[in-house]
Order: structure tokens, then C-alpha cells, then sequence
């Protein structure tokens, strides 16, 4: 790739005057280097003497003129990567939250490898992976009903155990999983839970075609996008519920129902002031005194939304989230 590199940097600079090269040779080695980091299309376009640098500029292009050049014509090949890097993301988390659902139905699975169960369901195709979803509780039901105990999940699945069930359905009620893309509304009710449960901004995606958001892969929450109204609230004036109420209990589990995967990050907030004569003492010393605190969440309502979206008015005691 090198010799190749330097040919066409040489065939720039041969579009070019000579004397607009302070020194011919650096810039050839210059210029090569830069090229040596590109395929070899990109440098092949970027030094065609008829549709290059050699038309685009008027002058002979510095080394950072031709890096910039090559980094523009990768760009849909990178941004097209990192597509197929999202979507390949969003299936394998797909394939890790439908395989919550076998490992869980499968008989003694506390003493049995996870990962290597998830390696081998992994390599099912699709239709045999729902069919192994479906196949466990009636697996489960004949090990009770003949008194066996059950082989390690992942032998059972390599050697296609769950085919010995081929008319296993999933129940029809249950709910089907799919990635969607979350806006508007429901983006801000996210947006919000998001901040009561880390007092940081969730991180969100560009998608060419439907803009910035975020993706789900369940339903959306009514009591989520109840949320939204207080997306541009100042937080500073929301409620703060001590940790060891019951509205913090009632937030607590709601955020971890809204965010599963999110670990719940309690505020402090300080009681008095820092006094350095007996807060920044030794902690040996016999003046020494720890600074009084309180830890809890700051939300926007002493309570959270009922699941149906409607938000309670009236005494707190009589709330039913």
C-alpha cells in the first residue's frame, strides 16, 4: 500500500507547479504517509488528475487539505459502519432480554452457566429461538410430572432439546418486544426519570430519517409520559423526599420499573454548613463532628404518576400509585 501511496502522491503533485512546494521531496513522503492510512479507492479518487484535488483546488493542497479530502470521502462508509453497528447492538440486546425469559423458566438454572447458555442460544436462528422460549415451561412441566432432573441449560439447547416440543407457542398475550424509536412526549417523560434517577441528561441517538431520540424495546408507559410537562421545570424547585419516606419507596420502584438497567443515584443535600473547626477535624479528634445530611431524590410531585398516567390530587396519605 505504501508504494502505491506514494505513486499517487506523486501524480498530485505532478498536477501542480513545482515551485509551489517548498521542498518537493517532504511533501511526497508527507503526503504519502497521509494516504498509507486510507484503501486505496479513497486515495485513487482523492489524486485523479480529472476529478481530484487536482480540478477542486488552485493551488497545490497542503497535507491537511489532502487528509480532509480522503476523510470526506469515508464518511458515508463510516457513518453507513456505524449503522449496521447500531442495529447490530439493538438485535443482540433483543436476543439478551428474550433470553431472560428462557433462563428463567428453566428448571434449576441457579446452579447451572449462564454465559454458556447464552452463547449457544445465541446461535439458534430466530424461529428456533422463539420456539426454545416457547418449549421451556413444557420441558419444566415433564421433568415434574416423570420426577427427572433437568440437564444444563446449554447442552439442552446445543443439542436441540426444545425441538422435542415442536408445537410450543408463547403465550399470545404476551407482549412483542420490538426496538422503536421514542419522541416528543415520551422522550421528555424519559428525559425526566432519567434526571431523577442519576441528576444527569440520558444520552441520546441521531437517526438520518427520524432525527434525535432515543430507542425502546417495550411499550410506551402512560405514567412515563406523564413525566413530560416537567421537562423544562426547574429542578431546583422540585420536591426532595427523604430516603426513608414512603413517596421515596413509591419512586424508587417506579424508576426501576421506567429504567431497569439504571442504577438509582440518591442526592445529598447538606443540613448545615460546613464549619471547619468541627466538620475539618481529624476524625480522632475529640471536637471532631460529622456534618448533618440528607440523602433522597428530588422529583417533580411527592408521589409518581398511577400507571394509567393520571397523577393524584389530594392527601398524600390516601395516594394510590
Amino acid at each position: 500500500m505504501k508504494e502505491y501511496a506514494a505513486k499517487r502522491a506523486r501524480v498530485l503533485f505532478g498536477s501542480f507547479r513545482k515551485d509551489e512546494a517548498a521542498d518537493p521531496g517532504v511533501y511526497v513522503a508527507a503526503v504519502t504517509a497521509v494516504l498509507c492510512t486510507f484503501p486505496a479507492d479513497v486515495v485513487k479518487a482523492v489524486t485523479n488528475p480529472t476529478t481530484g484535488l487536482a480540478v477542486q483546488k488552485h493551488v497545490l493542497p497542503s497535507v491537511r487539505d489532502v487528509y480532509l479530502a480522503c476523510e470526506e470521502l469515508m464518511r458515508p462508509a463510516r457513518e453507513a459502519e456505524a449503522r449496521r453497528a447500531r442495529i447490530d447492538k439493538q438485535l443482540a440486546e433483543r436476543v439478551e432480554f428474550e433470553f431472560r425469559q428462557t433462563w428463567a423458566a428453566f428448571p434449576a438454572h441457579e446452579t447451572m452457566r449462564r454465559d454458556l447458555a447464552l452463547e449457544e442460544y445465541r446461535k439458534l436462528e430466530p424461529a428456533k429461538q422463539k420456539l426454545c422460549r416457547a418449549a421451556v415451561p413444557l420441558y419444566a412441566a415433564a421433568l415434574a410430572k416423570h420426577g427427572k432432573k433437568p440437564m444444563a441449560l446449554h447442552q439442552w439447547i446445543k443439542i436441540g432439546g426444545f425441538e422435542d416440543f415442536p408445537n410450543a407457542k408463547l403465550p399470545e398475550e404476551m407482549p412483542t418486544r420490538i426496538h422503536r424509536f421514542v419522541q416528543g412526549d415520551e422522550l421528555a417523560g424519559w428525559r425526566v426519570a432519567f434526571r431523577i434517577a442519576t441528576r444527569r441528561e440520558i444520552r441520546l441517538v441521531t437517526d438520518d430519517k427520524l432525527g434525535r431520540g432515543i430507542w425502546a424495546s417495550d411499550q410506551a408507559q402512560p405514567d412515563l409520559v406523564a413525566l413530560a410537562p416537567f421537562d423544562n421545570a426547574d429542578r431546583s424547585a422540585w420536591c426532595f423526599v427523604d430516603h426513608q419516606s414512603s413517596q421515596f419507596a413509591a419512586w424508587r420502584d417506579r424508576l426501576k420499573l421506567w429504567l431497569p438497567s439504571i442504577e438509582l443515584e440518591p442526592e445529598r443535600v447538606w443540613l448545615e454548613d460546613f464549619d471547619p473547626n468541627v466538620h475539618g477535624l481529624s476524625a480522632m479528634d475529640p471536637a471532631f463532628r460529622l456534618r448533618r445530611a440528607n440523602h433522597g431524590l428530588r422529583v417533580p410531585r411527592k408521589f409518581p404518576p398511577r400507571r394509567d398516567g393520571s397523577w393524584f390530587e389530594g392527601n398524600d396519605a390516601n395516594h394510590d400509585a
